[in-house]
């Protein structure tokens, strides 16, 4: 017995099992099926299993990230897996986290990173609304997935040049 989430639009149907009338009674060009429905809704092509189970999309911040400038646009907030990079023999995360959006609860943490404060001269501090995106906030690093349409540049609330 094979178990798929059913949703036409607009409503969610939760998990059904496909053998069921319910399957051939509803039409297929209205319904979604799959492990995850929501992949079209965010704002990057993800892999497999991202952003992962049993995180949250509440409000976040205030938090920081390295910028090249002081007027960052969105590509200043793109992941590594957007902007086309290769990770780094010896990387230790995973696809998942190579397709987040790098943030962090701390500047000084942030300046610690030596390739990166010599990449990008300023930091931006960002307080990003909830429903905006999925986040694993519970710690200082902190990957996020934006959702589809919205522009983490607008979280923008100031930059500053770093000086190192």
């Amino acid at each position: 017995m094979n178990a798929f989430v059913l949703s036409t639009i607009g409503t969610d149907l939760g998990p059904v099992d496909c053998q069921s009338a319910i399957c051939s009674a509803i039409s297929p060009r209205n319904l979604t099926w799959g492990h995850r429905l929501a992949d079209q809704d965010f704002g990057e092509q993800l892999p497999d299993q991202c952003p992962p189970d049993g995180i949250g999309d509440e409000a976040l911040g205030p938090v920081f990230r390295l910028v090249p400038t002081s007027d960052p646009d969105e590509t200043c907030f793109s992941s590594k897996l957007a902007l086309a990079e290769t990770p780094p023999p010896g990387y230790k995360g995973t696809a998942c986290e190579w397709a987040s959006c790098s943030l962090n609860r701390s500047v000084d943490a942030l300046l610690k990173i030596r390739g990166l404060v010599m990449r990008n001269p300023f930091v931006a501090r960002l307080e990003i609304p909830a429903a905006k995106g999925k986040h694993d906030a519970g710690k200082a690093h902190i990957n996020f997935w934006k959702y589809k349409g919205f522009d983490l540049s607008s979280a923008v609330v100031e930059t500053w040049e770093h000086g190192k």
